[in-house]
This record gives C-alpha cells, structure tokens and sequence, in this order.
C-alpha cells in the first residue's frame, strides 16, 4: 500500500482546520531544534481527538507518530 500524504491531509483538513499543516518542520516541534519535515503534521487540543485520529489512522491503514512535547526526540 503506498502512502499518499495529500490524499491524507485533505481527508483530514475539515477536522482540522487551523492546526493541520504539510510538510511540517519538526524542528519547530522538538527541543534540539532538529528534524526533517513530516509529511502530515496535526496539533491536537483534547484526548478525544487523539482516540479518534488513531482509530482512523488504523482503520485506513496510515502510518503514525505520535510526538509529545519533542524533549527526547532526536
């Protein structure tokens, strides 16, 4: 299965608006400053948001990271 990050942003872009971006970097995300550009990268306010973006993340079959606050991330 190949992964196509724009099908997947603009599938996830109504849920998301404001706080979902392509190509992201994610040395704007981690403490060292280090980090290429993540294909797809959302900022989630609550748990529930979470749950169900895994839940639909398993059910389509994307790939997922979840990244916390980026302190141990290198």
């Amino acid at each position: 299965m190949t992964f196509d990050a724009q099908a997947v942003y603009t599938e996830l872009h109504a849920h998301f608006r404001g706080r979902i971006r392509r190509n992201e970097s994610l040395s704007r995300h981690c403490t060292f400053g280090v980090g290429g550009p993540a294909d797809v990268w959302i900022a989630l306010d609550s748990r529930d948001e979470l749950m169900s973006l895994v839940r639909l993340c398993a059910e389509r079959r994307w790939p997922l990271l979840l990244v916390g606050n980026g302190t141990n991330t290198l």
